[in-house]
């Protein structure tokens, strides 16, 4: 019984936790560069946190968790397979063009801008992308970021911020390429 009660626990926190799927499968695809992988993945770190031993019951913590299960289980995935580039993934980051856009130039310069948004993003260190998307993407606090990254607070804070300035050297000197 004690077994089962243990169980349901961590099933009550991967109900919980079901509210996180989006943020979840969008760090699991930024990391993989695979949708279909990143639904793997995803599925996968709801199964481990359904199984730990360990007990959920805060459920401020449930978030953290599963995106540092999410982002194990994708490192571990990249060590086992070459890294996909996100500029094969088109499909789930917006550049089908919009069918309501009347003007095909801006379609076309709205794909550009992307193209050079994942190249610059793809030229940063893992972790520099992964502290940025968590904090600019999914609006994760400095704390859980950090439980996230296996780092202090003070580390995201830098690498964060370093992130963000590489970032926007990198877009400046595209543009300037461009113009």
């Amino acid at each position: 019984m004690g077994d089962s009660s243990k169980h349901s626990t961590n099933l009550e926190a991967v109900n919980g936790a079901l509210v996180h799927w989006p943020a979840a499968f969008g760090l699991a695809a930024v990391l993989v560069g695979d949708r279909s992988l990143a639904e793997d993945i995803c599925q996968e770190a709801y199964l481990k946190l359904s199984l730990m031993e360990r007990r959920v019951v805060d459920p401020q913590r449930v978030k953290p968790l599963l995106m540092r299960i999410v982002h194990n289980l994708a490192v571990s995935e990249s060590r086992r397979t070459a890294p996909v580039s996100l500029d094969q993934e088109a499909e789930y980051a917006g550049s089908r063009p919009d069918p309501r856009s009347p003007d095909p130039a801006a379609t076309a310069a709205d794909r550009e801008d992307i193209a050079r948004v994942r190249a610059v993003l793809d030229g940063l260190d893992p972790l520099w992308r992964l502290v940025l998307y968590l904090r600019d993407g999914l609006g994760l606090r400095y704390a859980e970021i950090a439980e996230v990254a296996d780092r202090s607070e003070d580390v995201v804070r830098v690498t964060l911020h370093r992130a963000r300035l590489q970032v926007r050297a990198a877009m400046k000197t595209s543009q300037d390429r461009e113009d």
